[in-house]
């Protein structure tokens, strides 16, 4: 069988187009001198191409499950405030006596009320009435009161003077003392139905 050959002509008439190669372009010489660096390509020529990366890397991190380390910074700032910021007050008779004091009956019992509302011990302050003996250290508890920036406060001792000064700046919620919810499970009861329905509407 004989081969069967086109000619260049014929080729081109069909629409074909002849390359011819070079072999200086395949040295590597002149490949290096004359090509872009790949690197030198990849260069970000402006500061918006800068955030445009920085951007990428965020995402990249998160995809990857990376955490960023801004995050972390504004997370353990924001842990920070949250700690120091007090969201339950007592005002009663005899705390200081039994504030974390764990052979106190009344401090136990009070853990147990925290737990029962998921609060923190760091979260909770109080206030001694039996220290309450003159009008400067009342006005000096309502202003610390006041700069805790709490929107209530659990009184033990209603007939003290300063919950019902309190009461003026703040919502005073009247509740029984440690003392009795001991002694008598109606005062449990209704300590905590008074403090679930304070959580329930706030």
């Amino acid at each position: 069988m004989t081969d069967i050959k086109f000619s260049t002509g014929l080729f081109e008439q069909l629409g074909g187009n002849l390359y011819v190669t070079r072999p200086a372009y395949f040295e590597k010489n002149v490949f290096s001198k004359t090509a872009k660096p790949i690197e030198e390509g990849l260069k970000p020529q402006s500061s918006e191409a800068v955030d445009v990366l920085s951007n990428q890397a965020t995402y990249e991190a998160a995809d990857t499950g990376q955490s960023n380390p801004l995050d972390n910074e504004q997370t353990s700032e924001l842990s920070v405030v949250k700690n120091q910021q007090t969201s339950v007050v007592f005002i009663g008779s005899g705390l200081n006596s039994i504030w974390e004091d764990e052979s106190k009956l009344e401090w136990q019992l009070l853990q147990n009320i925290c737990q029962a509302f998921d609060w923190s011990e760091d979260e909770l302050s109080f206030f001694d009435t039996d220290s309450l003996i003159s009008e400067d250290a009342i006005f000096t508890t309502m202003e610390e009161v006041i700069d805790q920036g709490v929107e209530w406060v659990l009184s033990m001792d209603s007939e003290h003077s300063i919950t019902e000064q309190l009461s003026e700046g703040v919502q005073v919620i009247e509740v029984p003392d440690l003392e009795q919810m001991l002694s008598d499970p109606y005062a449990k009861q209704s300590f905590y139905q008074s403090v679930s329905q304070l959580l329930s509407s706030s």
